[in-house]
């Protein structure tokens, strides 16, 4: 059987003081980073902007990508 993967894009967002925004998952009682599963066929910045806004309502902008 061929393996399948996903690509996931998540967000590491801090605040002023270095704290880091974390999302309740409404699944299972679970804290996460924003973010999700990269769409076939799109970007992993166009990902997290989109997984961002839909999980917190923000705008952002991504910075830099981590492998």
């Amino acid at each position: 059987m061929k393996p399948t993967f996903t690509l996931g894009a998540f967000a590491i967002i801090p605040d002023d003081t270095g704290r880091v925004l974390l999302c309740h998952r409404r699944d299972f009682d679970a804290w996460n980073l924003p973010g999700g599963v990269v769409e076939n066929g799109e970007s992993r910045w166009f990902s997290v902007v989109r997984e961002v806004k839909k999980e917190t309502g923000l705008h952002v902008t991504p910075g830099a990508l981590s492998d």
